[in-house]
């Protein structure tokens, strides 16, 4: 066993670790990059924590192939069994996402119950229009106001580079709709699901947790409730209406199933 390689790996996987954890708490470069509507600061630190969990299964790969002569055979061979596990990792997510979808999209609500809706943020398109992912949200929660009892909105989301928030976004396209309900408030602060749920943790009251609604994609809402159980939170879901293409539908299930994935290693 080559003790030199075996050391490299190992510091440079914690070198990443420590890098990642560090990217969380200071200001990065990279916020004016916005890619599959996530921002740069956050597609680093995910890459980080993917990198690191990468080298950790090389290290033990490497290990359990114990003392060999061809060491940069050994590596190579490593590095790919390493990358079939994640592989594995990220179907197991999909096919997790797509055996849960139909059970999280729509839970029972009754007329007497006074409910906290959530309207989770989503890109928004050139001249400050929401996507429409977005508007759909923002339609559910229109349907939710007009044929239950709502007692309170929120809208949450940030904003790209030179846009407005996906939050006042959602909000312009709420009032464009003419709806009367006046208990709206905008949180525009946070940019991935995790914060939105930490925002629903520490910044909603008990009260409002108490009977809370929280509107996604169906996709979208297996990981919400994923990360809510993490945060002890107990949560209805329901899911916008939006049709979309199988093409749209594949990519948003990868998508989601990468950071379903990150958020298990990682809680992130």
């Amino acid at each position: 066993m080559n003790l030199k390689v075996l050391s490299s790996l190992m510091v440079a996987s914690y070198f990443f670790l420590v890098f990642s954890y560090v990217s969380t708490k200071i200001n990065l470069p990279f916020n004016s990059i916005y890619i599959f509507g996530q921002f740069g600061n956050k597609l680093f630190t995910g890459l980080c924590y993917t990198i690191y969990q990468l080298m950790i299964f090389t290290f033990i790969f490497v290990l359990l192939q114990g003392l060999r002569k061809n060491q940069s055979k050994i590596l190579f061979k490593s590095f790919v069994l390493s990358l079939i596990v994640m592989t594995i990792f990220l179907v197991y997510s999909f096919f997790f996402i797509i055996s849960r979808e139909e059970r999280v999209k729509l839970q029972p609500l009754d007329k007497k119950t006074s409910y906290t809706v959530v309207v989770l943020g989503a890109a928004v398109w050139s001249e400050n229009k929401p996507s429409p992912i977005l508007a759909a949200r923002v339609d559910k929660a229109i349907d939710l106001i007009e044929n239950f009892n709502v007692d309170k909105l929120y809208l949450t989301g940030s904003n790209a580079p030179g846009e407005l928030s996906e939050a006042e976004v959602a909000l312009k396209y709420l009032k464009s709709k003419n709806i009367s309900f006046q208990k709206v408030i905008t949180e525009n602060n946070t940019t991935s699901t995790t914060e939105q749920i930490q925002f629903i943790k520490n910044k909603l009251s008990e009260e409002s947790k108490r009977n809370l609604i929280v509107i996604s994609d169906s996709f979208h809402l297996v990981r919400i409730k994923e990360i809510s159980k993490f945060h002890h939170l107990n949560i209805k879901t329901i899911a916008s209406e939006l049709k979309l293409s199988f093409l749209s539908e594949f990519y948003n299930k990868l998508r989601e199933s990468l950071a379903l994935t990150v958020f298990w290693f990682f809680a992130i």
